[in-house]
């Protein structure tokens, strides 16, 4: 009897010690999965909203409204793209590939307007970190992530002819570029539960290897030696 009781003490101990160590394990890799796969979508939103920025800038230079308005509908409805729009300093959208809110005010406590405006006036410079957010379309709906991209004012703009800026407004605007997050969380879940199944796995072995050891090393000997 008191052979069984430290057997089992021991196996306990050790699976108790296991459990622990890859549950920690196994935590630490799965944020680390998904913090990188994230840093993955960021760089290439950030690579898709300077493509886009630099795609309409020559119309924007010359104000071809029906030229950007196409270029905008067209690469906002791609499959991996959400939504592309383009508002103004004041908040109205200008362009989107979503017809229906063209002339439409944002709600600058909005995810997409609030980095900018939670000093209470517009920021004119933002880090990148900052530029982008994780937030859900609809409460329950699938996970989106999006990325400001502030429309600087340059020397074209303030003395372009046909729609001159003033050269002390140094915002004009932001185009805001979402994409869907549907294809990133699946692969996190796949290796959330890759992890877990391997972390189960580990532990049942390892307990199992330690009861056979305790039973070799220890229950045999003291029943020898008894």
């Amino acid at each position: 009897m008191l052979r069984r009781r430290i057997g089992f003490r021991l196996t306990g101990a050790v699976a108790a010690t296991a459990l622990v160590t890859i549950s920690v394990f196994a935590y630490v890799n799965i944020r680390s999965h998904s913090r990188s796969l994230l840093s993955e979508v960021e760089r290439h939103a950030q690579q898709l909203s300077d493509a886009v920025k630099s795609g309409t800038e020559y119309d924007m230079m010359g104000n071809q409204r029906e030229r950007i308005h196409e270029s905008i509908k067209r690469m906002g409805n791609q499959p991996s793209i959400e939504r592309i729009r383009v508002m103004n300093k004041t908040g109205a959208v200008i362009y989107s590939s979503d017809a229906g809110e063209i002339g439409k005010m944002v709600d600058k406590k909005a995810e997409s307007c609030y980095m900018c405006h939670s000093a209470g006036r517009p920021l004119e410079r933002l880090e990148m970190k900052e530029r982008t957010r994780v937030f859900r379309l609809q409460p329950g709906g699938a996970r989106t992530l999006g990325i400001i991209n502030p429309i600087y004012n340059t020397p074209g703009c303030w003395t372009a002819a046909c729609h001159a800026h003033p050269r002390s407004q140094v915002v004009l605007g932001v185009l805001d570029v979402t994409l869907p997050l549907a294809e990133a969380d699946k692969d996190i879940r796949r290796a959330q539960v890759e992890v877990v199944v391997f972390a189960v796995s580990a532990i049942l072995a390892l307990s199992l290897i330690v009861a056979f050891l305790v039973r070799r090393w220890v229950d045999v000997p003291v029943a020898e030696l008894v």
